[in-house]
């Protein structure tokens, strides 16, 4: 049935990846319908949105070294139509499927589709976006309103989101409040760059991921629209898509914003190329510790003495990775997957010392 949604890859990126190297990644991933038409679950699929960019990414892609062994990767092509309600299906489908999206798009307004597709199959839903800037509900027109309708007032299956990369100068503080009062995270740019280990859980509490090409700095993303001279490095950012991959909760990454007649030297696809790679590289080192229960979880208290409240934290020993149980049981079965909030040691050390972070506070209220 995909066939209904799919344009095949083009005869020159074809021909190009014929004369690719044994050991790249265009001959290790699977080109859909050409190769089968089979998708296994657990595995990593890749799909464009407008040809003219997800085919620049991919030249870009093919020719880089291969993706981690025992990852199963297949290129889906494009989608036959770029609205997004179209699209909507067809990602359902793939969710259903238990495969991770990865999605590659010149705009972001199809990060709705991602959510609207998630919401569908499981909700609520954790969402994460890296961006520089968010609109406010009273900027209409601007590039940056593609999250308007999910956030300017309160969505019913929209259990969490947080963003990665903010810088102050160019967001609203009205709309900065309206987030905190709904006890979303925001993550600016500076306290990010100061320790990106810290981005981690943020990743890895997410269901869906946007990255936004224009968080990245100008000299280093110059292919997207209204760039700015400040913002992510390319290292940062290739970090961050890894950390994401890495998640056993994520089903679906977009990268958004790449404009092919904006770029030079094809820097911006290149940056793309980099980002999927990566991507694919923590997908590949999935530990698969997502915890849906305490099994196998290593078990620390934490009293808080005045307030005479007890907080459990939860340690994978496959990972290293921490999580915070909520005290109460979750009100609904649907809950139990956010019931375990990620956290990182440092939050784990906080606590310890009798000071629980804000982040962890906000994110106890959101079950209230």
């Amino acid at each position: 049935m995909l066939e209904n949604w799919l344009r095949p890859l083009s005869d020159d990126l074809l021909s190009f990846r014929d004369q690719l190297p044994e050991e790249s990644f265009g001959q290790k991933i699977r080109i859909w319908g050409k190769e089968g038409t089979d998708i296994p679950p657990g595995s990593l699929v890749l799909l464009g949105i407008q040809e003219p960019a997800s085919e620049l990414v991919r030249k870009a892609l093919y020719a880089l070294s291969p993706p981690p062994e025992g990852v199963t990767l297949i290129d889906l092509g494009n989608v036959r139509k770029e609205e997004p309600g179209f699209m909507i299906p067809l990602l359902k489908e793939l969710f259903e499927s238990n495969v991770c999206t990865l999605l590659v798009s010149s705009h972001p307004k199809y990060l709705q589709a991602q959510f609207q597709a998630q919401e569908n199959l499981q909700r609520p839903v954790s969402m994460c976006v890296i961006d520089e800037q968010i609109a406010g509900p009273d900027q209409q027109g601007t590039r940056n309103n593609y999250l308007t309708e999910l956030l300017k007032k309160p969505h019913p299956n929209l259990f969490h989101f947080s963003l990665l990369g903010l810088q102050s100068h160019l967001t609203a503080s009205s709309m900065l409040r309206s987030l905190e009062k709904r006890y979303f995270e925001v993550l600016r740019l500076g306290a990010l760059r100061a320790d990106l280990t810290q981005t981690e859980p943020y990743l890895r509490d997410a269901d869906l991921v946007g990255f936004q090409l224009s968080a990245l700095r100008q000299a280093e993303a110059p292919g997207v629209s209204q760039a700015t001279p400040s913002g992510l490095f390319a290292e940062e950012a290739c970090q961050l898509a890894r950390y994401a991959g890495m998640s056993d909760k994520l089903r679906a990454f977009g990268i958004y914003g790449f404009r092919p007649d904006l770029d030079r030297r094809r820097q911006t696809a290149q940056l793309c190329a980099h980002l999927v790679w990566y991507f694919a590289d923590g997908f590949g080192n999935r530990k698969q510790d997502f915890p849906i229960s305490t099994d196998g979880l290593l078990e620390y208290i934490v009293d808080f003495k005045e307030m005479d409240l007890h907080l459990t934290f939860w340690k994978s020993a496959k990972s290293g990775r921490w999580w915070l149980q909520v005290p109460e049981a979750p009100p609904h079965e649907e809950m139990k997957r956010h019931w375990l909030i990620p956290c990182s040691y440092a939050d784990y050390t906080q606590a310890s010392d009798g000071e629980l972070p804000a982040r962890l506070i906000n994110a106890l209220k959101r079950f209230k």
